[in-house]
């Protein structure tokens, strides 16, 4: 049996050739954000309640500055490691919204990536 022998097309683009528009980027979390971002270190046994950290990288007096926050809305939706936001007006922190799920590490902002998970 003879190889068949495959040509080489020349890399002219054709006249009639219609050309695709490269993707546009994803949106990043940037300063301008209208949120504020929050991740999830540990719920309570009836998870109704959680305690979060806005920023897993500064350390005062060598531990996180976390806060515990009523997240009864997402009962038995919302797991350790997910990223939770509030409204900058949210001043009472009622009314959040998972924005990233734990088993979505590349998609951390990187002020909630541990140190230890980099």
């Amino acid at each position: 049996m003879i190889p068949k022998e495959y040509k080489m097309l020349p890399l002219e683009k054709a006249k009639d050739a219609y050309t695709i528009p490269p993707h546009t980027p994803r949106p990043t979390i940037g300063p301008s954000s209208k949120r504020t971002f929050y991740r999830i270190l540990k719920m309570s046994d009836d998870k109704r309640s959680a305690t979060i950290c806005s920023d897993m990288t500064k350390l005062s007096a060598g531990e996180l500055s976390v806060m515990d926050v009523d997240i009864s809305k997402f009962v038995g939706t919302a797991w350790v490691g997910d990223i939770i936001a509030y409204e900058n007006g949210d001043g009472h922190f009622q009314n959040p919204v998972i924005t990233h799920r734990a088993g979505q590490r590349h998609q951390h902002p990187a002020q909630l990536v541990a140190p230890d998970e980099k």
